[in-house]
């Protein structure tokens, strides 16, 4: 192979490579002094920090009570089998012949075993069961919801702090930039090189980035107290995440949906509930149809004396409602109504995750741009700065003018590690909006 031919080769493989890693943010640039978390091992640490947290134990205890709940409503498909014990105490009696098949002691104490078999209750069992089923794909839903909530949660925690610790440290080294420049001032000064209003115009820069360490200190210890809480540790900027975008390409377009069909948490939580609605007019309904099934009862008398007298008793129950009074027509109303309700919430929520959905993705892109803009001009600032330092000497020099610079190129590093954190907590909604950010996590519930 030719130098040519290798240079060729290697000229195709760093574009392939930056087009390939371009949706990659990799936050080690704040730190060359620091240790790198890849993006596997910050999703194995949010994915941790999230199953450690009471709230999700909350939801997997709360999962499995819709599942007992279907339980109980499949076990009325099945008998009832009941007991009773009856003590009768007469107080006053009047039979006027003796052989009256009315008992004629003056107490009982009867034991009964009942068993009830419902053999048809207007279709009310099954459509209950219908919707018990449904309220477990509620609850799996739920769960998952506030799962993939709690990852945006713990990501949007970590970054905050994150965000303020490497401004912190980035103003540290800017400030000793600034100290420079004063120290030169007042040597200028004093050899009569130099003007009081020049000393003056540093001091005022270098007592405004003061004053933004110090408000940058502030919002430290609230945010670490924060990351304490949730993280049941303390935060120390040691290492730095590489993190990877997942709905935008390398040229700022978003990347083929392959869920286009997919919904959100709330939108598929509003189907089944409209679905269950419906199910329950027809549950209604059915108490107004006639009800029959078998039943066998056994009936121990006196038990507690030396008698063996019993019965044992069985037949068909039949039993329908004749005239209610207007209650049957009004709760069908009221059910109908109230799956029309629920027909329209679930057409709104069907457009605020369009919109929403929608929203994001415009705010990606726009971010993405934003970022190139930004680093764009971050670089011109850095290469304007380092001309002015070159030419700190003689004539050239110009101390007010680099400070101004080194102001500028605070506010850029603020603002660049600001939209692209945005960028990043942007893209993870975005995946939470179409249920993808579990799998994008690997976090299997």
């Amino acid at each position: 192979m030719t130098f040519f031919l290798k240079i060729r080769l290697l000229f195709i493989l760093i574009i392939i490579g930056s087009n390939l890693f371009s949706n990659e943010i990799a936050f080690n640039n704040y730190g060359d002094d620091l240790s790198l978390r890849n993006n596997e091992e910050f999703r194995e640490f949010i994915t941790q920090a999230v199953i450690n947290q009471p709230d999700f134990k909350e939801i997997i205890a709360m999962k499995s009570k819709y599942n007992f709940d279907y339980r109980v409503s499949r076990a009325d498909r099945f008998p009832t089998i009941s007991s009773s014990i009856i003590n009768e105490n007469y107080f006053d009696r009047k039979i006027s012949e003796v052989d009256s098949i009315r008992k004629i002691q003056d107490d009982s104490l009867d034991a009964i075993v009942e068993v009830n078999q419902q053999l048809y209750a207007g279709n009310r069992i099954n459509n209950k069961i219908l919707n018990a089923k449904r309220q477990i794909e509620i609850g799996n839903l739920e769960l998952e919801e506030r799962t993939s909530e709690l990852l945006l949660k713990a990501s949007q925690i970590y970054f905050d702090t994150f965000k303020f610790y490497v401004i912190k440290k980035y103003l540290n080294d800017q400030a000793v930039k600034l100290e420079k420049l004063l120290e030169m001032s007042d040597k200028r000064l004093q050899a009569g090189i130099s003007q009081p209003a020049e000393r003056a115009l540093l001091q005022i820069k270098y007592n405004e980035l003061l004053i933004t360490r110090a408000n940058i200190n502030s919002e430290i210890i609230s945010s670490r107290e924060t990351y304490f809480r949730f993280f049941d540790e303390e935060f120390a900027l040691e290492m730095v995440p590489t993190v990877l975008l997942s709905n935008l390409d390398s040229n700022s377009n978003l990347l083929n949906d392959k869920s286009m069909n997919s919904l959100s948490y709330g939108v598929q939580i509003s189907d089944i509930v409209f679905d269950q609605s419906k199910t329950e007019i027809n549950i209604v309904k059915g108490e107004y149809r006639p009800e029959f099934g078998l039943n066998v009862k056994y009936i121990q008398y006196d038990f507690d004396r030396d008698f063996d007298e019993f019965d044992v008793r069985g037949g068909i129950y039949f039993q329908m409602p004749i005239y209610d009074f207007g209650r049957r027509g009004n709760k069908i109303n009221s059910a109908r109504a109230n799956s029309s309700q629920l027909r329209w919430e679930n057409q709104s929520e069907k457009r605020d995750f369009l919109i929403e959905k929608k929203s994001l993705e415009g705010k990606l892109v726009a971010l993405d741009l934003m970022l190139d803009e930004l680093k764009n001009t971050q670089i011109n600032t850095r290469k304007q700065e380092n001309i002015l330092s070159q030419r700190m000497t003689g004539s050239e020099y110009n101390s007010v003018a680099l400070a101004d610079v080194i102001v500028q190129d605070i506010n850029l590093f603020v603002e660049v590690l600001d939209t692209e954190i945005n960028l990043y907590l942007t893209d993870l909604q975005l995946s939470h909006v179409k249920t993808e950010l579990l799998s994008r996590f690997k976090l299997a519930l």
